[in-house]
């Protein structure tokens, strides 16, 4: 049921609503009360009641921290006239795709994929593997010697090009299992993530879907899907003995499907591993939670011990997990970074700014993250005070 401006689409799930906002894709749970109120706030007419549910009226102060809540959400107010057109330079999408005829078998191709079918398909690749292994063990020897070489310009091209294939295949996993359990999916592109291009999809449309596991098993399928084409490529090397350069780009790309797989199945930052967690515990909002509680903690604030939410200690404890994770990619970041400036071979002066400029990043993009989440922080004891 799609709101009159067009801005909003309101899904009735049991007894709740799914209310998306139809420009930034995100979706938000309502009661019968606060969707009556958002409607109110809309001018539109009376949103329909589930069965056998009365409506008692908000207070004063529920109606005033609500429509706080809309105007950050972007349902209602200048948020919800600027949409997408406020963009981040950190986070900013350059092309998308919607529902056009090849993107659409593209996903309905893969949806076949994420089921039963596909499980069984990855089990069958899993065995073959083991056994290309053991039969080509010394052509595999051979590959891993022809690969780690002396690190090479055309070496680190090649592995952007493979993550940039890898992308697109994990992103497909996560829109066909959304298309299986929903019939609807959102859109796919590619956007600038802090300085790089990467793919992103929005399958925001699962939460139609009133059961939890469907949520995880979209959460799982992008990194089912990089499993997959580790485990095809291992299988490929025999077959290009003969070519060494081939058999290199074959082994780093499967390599690198294998690292996708483990990378994204950690839970301490907002990958697919974070998503499962998310959607096993059902506690909206559970990073930002998290990192607050943390903070407040950490910081012996002294609202910590005021708040009422429910194993606090335990969303603290993950919270501190997440602190120390970003603190810990900065880390590799910056090594990084500094074997890339070596691979120049700068002069002494310019390896030296270049360490400046690097630690200047750092402190900056840390500095903020600590900040932004010591905001949250605050904005949550207003609301649990409000409440």
């Amino acid at each position: 049921m799609l709101s009159k401006n067009k801005k909003l689409d309101f899904t009735m799930v049991d007894d709740c609503f799914m209310v998306k906002n139809c420009r930034t894709g995100k979706y938000v749970k309502l009661g019968s009360r606060e969707t009556q109120f958002l409607y109110d706030l809309l001018g539109e007419e009376v949103v329909p009641v589930p069965a056998g549910k009365d409506m008692p009226s908000l207070s004063l102060e529920e109606k005033s921290f609500l429509q706080s809540k809309f105007e950050q959400f972007g349902f209602v107010g200048e948020a919800a006239d600027a949409g997408r057109g406020r963009r981040s330079i950190f986070d900013c999408s350059i092309v998308s795709f919607g529902n056009n005829r090849i993107y659409k078998k593209w996903i309905s191709f893969w949806a076949g994929f994420i089921s039963k079918r596909g499980l069984v398909l990855l089990l069958i690749s899993f065995a073959a593997m083991l056994f290309m292994v053991e039969r080509f063990y010394p052509v595999y020897m051979h590959a891993v010697a022809a690969t780690v070489t002396e690190m090479r310009w055309s070496t680190m091209i090649t592995m952007y090009v493979i993550y940039l294939i890898s992308g697109i295949f994990h992103e497909s996993g996560h829109l066909a299992a959304c298309w299986n359990f929903t019939g609807m999916y959102g859109r796919f592109g590619l956007k600038i993530y802090f300085g790089f291009p990467a793919f992103y999809s929005d399958v925001s449309d699962i939460y139609q879907s009133s059961r939890r596991i469907h949520g995880i098993i979209t959460a799982f399928a992008g990194v089912l899907m990089n499993l997959e084409l580790f485990f095809l490529s291992i299988c490929l090397i025999p077959a290009f003995d003969r070519y060494e350069g081939i058999m290199a780009c074959v082994l780093m790309f499967g390599g690198f499907n294998l690292c996708s797989f483990i990378v994204n199945l950690i839970p301490f930052a907002k990958f697919d591993g974070y998503w499962v967690v998310r959607n096993s515990c059902g506690i909206n909002y559970l990073y930002d939670k998290a990192v607050s509680f943390a903070m407040l903690f950490l910081l012996r604030h002294s609202s910590y011990s005021m708040l009422q939410e429910r194993k606090k200690g335990l969303l603290a404890l993950y919270g501190a997990a997440c602190l120390a994770y970003s603190v810990c990619l900065w880390y590799l970041f910056a090594g990084a970074v500094t074997t890339y400036l070596r691979l120049l071979k700068l002069s002494d002066s310019g390896m030296q700014m270049g360490r400046i400029l690097l630690w200047i990043v750092i402190l900056v993009g840390e500095g903020s993250f600590c900040i932004k989440y010591y905001s949250k922080a605050r904005d949550y004891i207003g609301e649990n005070i409000a409440h």
